[in-house]
């Protein structure tokens, strides 16, 4: 009887022992959570030149809208402030028009950078003893009312604070006395300012 009772607890007892076991093989491993801020996590995450270089390009461009942002309470401020126009900026700038610019609803027919490759030596107006022809080259990208590129793009004819009369063509692109213009168009507080890509106005003897 004795014998047949210790057999009995033996057999229990391996039951028990297979059962546990086989609930350790088949239960499911816990899930870890990985966290993405853990620098084990950011080793291979590191960004390639390709990353860098479209980082800094997007902060570049954030930096120019704040900078746009910021600017656009005349054309006077934006052209001064602008990289596109930093030179006709400058130009404007030094000139005795500047005022008249910022304080009136003007359209600004603003070179960009590029078209002052027709125009080297745009340096010497800055000299003093060219003062009055740097008036004249501002004055002649300057309109005493505002025009859209749409608006004007109606007109045939439109006259400059330096009291010339510009002629617009439409044929093949929108020109300017021959140069042309971009559809480009910049909204400020105080006026607009349109691009240039040519220039059509380099005073003499410069």
């Amino acid at each position: 009887m004795k014998k047949t009772f210790l057999l009995c607890l033996t057999l229990v007892a391996l039951f028990t022992a297979c059962n546990n076991s086989s609930e350790t093989e088949t239960k499911a491993p816990e899930r870890v959570e990985s966290n993405p801020n853990d620098p084990a996590n950011l080793v291979n995450k590191l960004p390639d030149a390709a990353d860098e270089a479209a980082t800094a390009e997007m902060n570049r461009k954030k930096a120019e809208v704040s900078q746009t942002v910021n600017n656009i309470t005349s054309p006077y401020r934006y052209v001064t402030t602008s990289e596109k126009f930093s030179i006709f900026g400058a130009l404007v700038k030094a000139s005795g028009v500047s005022k008249h610019i910022h304080g009136g609803h003007v359209t600004l027919l603003a070179p960009s950078n590029d078209a002052f490759e027709s125009f080297p030596s745009y340096t010497k107006l800055m000299d003093p003893s060219n003062i009055e022809k740097l008036d004249l080259f501002v004055s002649n990208y300057v309109l005493d009312k505002s025009y859209s590129y749409k608006t004007l793009k109606t007109e045939t004819m439109v006259l400059n604070h330096a009291g010339r009369q510009l002629r617009v063509n439409t044929d093949g692109g929108v020109t300017v006395d021959k140069a042309s213009i971009g559809s480009e168009e910049i909204y400020t507080n105080d006026g607009l300012i349109l691009t240039m890509n040519e220039l059509f106005y380099i005073p003499e003897g410069l």
